[in-house]
Protein backbone atom coordinates (compact mmCIF):
# COMPACT_ATOMS: atom_id res chain seq x y z
CA UNK A 1 0.00 0.00 0.00
CA UNK A 2 1.04 3.60 -0.62
CA UNK A 3 0.49 5.80 2.46
CA UNK A 4 0.31 9.61 2.27
CA UNK A 5 -1.51 12.56 3.79
CA UNK A 6 -3.91 15.05 2.21
CA UNK A 7 -2.08 18.31 1.52
CA UNK A 8 -5.13 20.27 2.69
CA UNK A 9 -6.51 18.58 5.85
CA UNK A 10 -3.79 16.04 6.76
CA UNK A 11 -6.09 12.99 6.41
CA UNK A 12 -4.00 9.76 6.24
CA UNK A 13 -4.78 7.83 3.04
CA UNK A 14 -3.74 4.34 1.94
CA UNK A 15 -3.99 3.42 -1.74
CA UNK A 16 -3.02 0.28 -3.65
CA UNK A 17 0.19 0.67 -5.74
CA UNK A 18 -1.65 0.19 -9.04
CA UNK A 19 -3.30 3.58 -8.43
CA UNK A 20 0.04 5.46 -8.29
CA UNK A 21 -0.06 8.57 -10.47
CA UNK A 22 -3.87 8.63 -10.64
CA UNK A 23 -6.07 11.50 -9.49
CA UNK A 24 -8.50 11.15 -6.61
CA UNK A 25 -10.29 13.16 -3.92
CA UNK A 26 -9.62 13.22 -0.18
CA UNK A 27 -12.48 11.36 1.54
CA UNK A 28 -12.37 13.84 4.41
CA UNK A 29 -12.31 17.27 2.72
CA UNK A 30 -12.77 16.49 -1.00
CA UNK A 31 -9.49 18.13 -2.06
CA UNK A 32 -8.16 16.61 -5.29
CA UNK A 33 -4.79 14.82 -5.23
CA UNK A 34 -2.54 12.69 -7.42
CA UNK A 35 -1.45 9.45 -5.71
CA UNK A 36 2.35 9.50 -5.18
CA UNK A 37 4.48 6.64 -6.53
CA UNK A 38 5.70 5.72 -3.03
CA UNK A 39 4.61 6.21 0.58
CA UNK A 40 5.33 9.62 2.07
CA UNK A 41 4.33 8.63 5.64
CA UNK A 42 4.32 5.46 7.74
CA UNK A 43 0.74 4.23 8.36
CA UNK A 44 1.42 4.73 12.09
CA UNK A 45 1.88 8.44 11.37
CA UNK A 46 5.68 8.76 11.33
CA UNK A 47 7.90 9.43 8.33
CA UNK A 48 7.89 6.94 5.49
CA UNK A 49 10.02 3.84 6.03
CA UNK A 50 13.34 3.65 4.20
CA UNK A 51 12.60 2.39 0.70
CA UNK A 52 13.96 -0.87 -0.63
CA UNK A 53 15.37 -1.17 -4.15
CA UNK A 54 14.07 1.62 -6.38
CA UNK A 55 11.00 0.82 -8.44
CA UNK A 56 10.81 2.05 -12.02
CA UNK A 57 8.73 5.16 -12.38
CA UNK A 58 8.77 8.71 -13.67
CA UNK A 59 11.77 10.85 -12.73
CA UNK A 60 11.42 13.06 -9.66
CA UNK A 61 10.54 16.71 -10.38
CA UNK A 62 13.43 19.18 -10.18
CA UNK A 63 13.96 20.88 -6.80
CA UNK A 64 11.88 24.00 -6.13
CA UNK A 65 13.79 27.16 -6.89
CA UNK A 66 12.81 30.78 -6.83
CA UNK A 67 13.43 31.99 -10.33
CA UNK A 68 13.78 35.51 -11.66
CA UNK A 69 10.81 36.89 -13.56
CA UNK A 70 10.73 35.67 -17.13
CA UNK A 71 9.10 38.01 -19.61
CA UNK A 72 6.70 36.49 -22.13
CA UNK A 73 8.37 35.52 -25.36
CA UNK A 74 7.32 35.96 -28.94
CA UNK A 75 4.72 33.53 -30.29
CA UNK A 76 7.37 31.98 -32.55
CA UNK A 77 9.39 30.82 -29.51
CA UNK A 78 6.64 29.53 -27.17
CA UNK A 79 5.01 26.18 -27.95
CA UNK A 80 1.32 25.35 -27.74
CA UNK A 81 -0.02 24.18 -24.41
CA UNK A 82 -3.29 22.85 -23.04
CA UNK A 83 -4.98 22.45 -19.66
CA UNK A 84 -7.42 19.61 -19.03
CA UNK A 85 -9.73 19.97 -16.02
CA UNK A 86 -9.26 16.65 -14.16
CA UNK A 87 -11.36 17.69 -11.15
CA UNK A 88 -13.59 20.69 -10.67
CA UNK A 89 -17.16 21.96 -10.30
CA UNK A 90 -19.95 20.36 -12.34
CA UNK A 91 -19.84 21.49 -15.94
CA UNK A 92 -16.17 22.46 -15.64
CA UNK A 93 -14.62 18.98 -15.20
CA UNK A 94 -13.43 17.53 -18.50
CA UNK A 95 -13.00 20.95 -20.11
CA UNK A 96 -9.91 21.58 -22.22
CA UNK A 97 -8.34 25.03 -22.38
CA UNK A 98 -5.86 25.92 -25.12
CA UNK A 99 -3.12 28.21 -23.82
CA UNK A 100 -2.27 31.26 -25.89
CA UNK A 101 1.48 31.14 -26.68
CA UNK A 102 1.51 34.90 -27.31
CA UNK A 103 0.30 36.18 -23.92
CA UNK A 104 -0.14 35.39 -20.22
CA UNK A 105 -3.47 33.88 -19.14
CA UNK A 106 -4.95 34.40 -15.66
CA UNK A 107 -6.75 31.55 -13.86
CA UNK A 108 -9.27 32.56 -11.19
CA UNK A 109 -12.91 33.11 -10.33
CA UNK A 110 -12.88 36.79 -11.37
CA UNK A 111 -15.22 37.43 -14.33
CA UNK A 112 -12.27 39.00 -16.17
CA UNK A 113 -9.99 35.94 -15.76
CA UNK A 114 -8.93 34.21 -18.98
CA UNK A 115 -9.73 30.82 -17.39
CA UNK A 116 -12.72 31.44 -15.12
CA UNK A 117 -13.10 28.79 -12.39
CA UNK A 118 -16.55 28.76 -10.75
CA UNK A 119 -15.39 27.87 -7.22
CA UNK A 120 -15.16 29.83 -3.96
CA UNK A 121 -11.95 27.93 -3.07
CA UNK A 122 -10.18 29.62 -5.98
CA UNK A 123 -8.94 33.21 -5.56
CA UNK A 124 -10.26 35.89 -7.92
CA UNK A 125 -6.84 36.09 -9.60
CA UNK A 126 -5.29 32.82 -8.40
CA UNK A 127 -2.39 32.23 -10.79
CA UNK A 128 -1.26 32.92 -14.31
CA UNK A 129 0.39 30.87 -17.02
CA UNK A 130 2.74 32.84 -19.19
CA UNK A 131 4.70 31.79 -22.26
CA UNK A 132 8.45 31.49 -22.00
CA UNK A 133 11.14 30.19 -24.30
CA UNK A 134 10.08 26.69 -25.32
CA UNK A 135 7.22 26.38 -22.84
CA UNK A 136 5.14 27.97 -20.12
CA UNK A 137 5.72 29.39 -16.64
CA UNK A 138 3.17 29.10 -13.80
CA UNK A 139 3.06 32.13 -11.47
CA UNK A 140 1.06 32.23 -8.20
CA UNK A 141 -0.59 35.65 -7.90
CA UNK A 142 -0.69 35.72 -4.09
CA UNK A 143 -3.64 33.33 -3.86
CA UNK A 144 -5.19 32.59 -0.46
CA UNK A 145 -4.86 28.79 -0.70
CA UNK A 146 -1.67 28.67 -2.76
CA UNK A 147 -1.00 26.97 -6.08
CA UNK A 148 0.33 23.40 -6.14
CA UNK A 149 2.19 21.56 -8.89
CA UNK A 150 2.30 17.79 -8.48
CA UNK A 151 1.10 18.23 -4.86
CA UNK A 152 3.93 20.63 -3.94
CA UNK A 153 3.11 24.26 -3.17
CA UNK A 154 5.02 26.62 -5.46
CA UNK A 155 6.85 29.62 -4.11
CA UNK A 156 6.18 32.37 -6.64
CA UNK A 157 6.68 30.70 -10.00
CA UNK A 158 7.68 27.43 -11.66
CA UNK A 159 8.26 26.26 -15.24
CA UNK A 160 5.68 23.71 -16.36
CA UNK A 161 6.45 20.32 -17.88
CA UNK A 162 4.04 18.22 -19.89
CA UNK A 163 2.12 15.96 -17.51
CA UNK A 164 2.29 18.35 -14.52
CA UNK A 165 -0.82 18.56 -12.33
CA UNK A 166 -1.78 22.08 -11.22
CA UNK A 167 -4.10 22.53 -8.24
CA UNK A 168 -5.95 25.78 -7.59
CA UNK A 169 -8.35 25.47 -4.64
CA UNK A 170 -10.54 22.45 -5.35
CA UNK A 171 -9.74 22.34 -9.08
CA UNK A 172 -7.12 20.08 -10.60
CA UNK A 173 -5.70 20.69 -14.08
CA UNK A 174 -3.34 18.52 -16.14
CA UNK A 175 -0.89 20.51 -18.28
CA UNK A 176 0.23 19.12 -21.63
CA UNK A 177 2.41 20.50 -24.36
Amino acid sequence: MIHFRCGNCGQLMSVRPEFAGRAGNCPSCGTPFVTPNASTVDPAGGPAPMPGPPMPGPPAPPPQQTMPAVPPTSPAVARRGELEVVHGPDGFKGSRITLDPSRAMVIGRDPGADVRVPSERVSRRHCQIQPMSGGFLLVDLGSSNGTLVNQARIDGQRPLQSGDYIQTGDCLFRFSQ
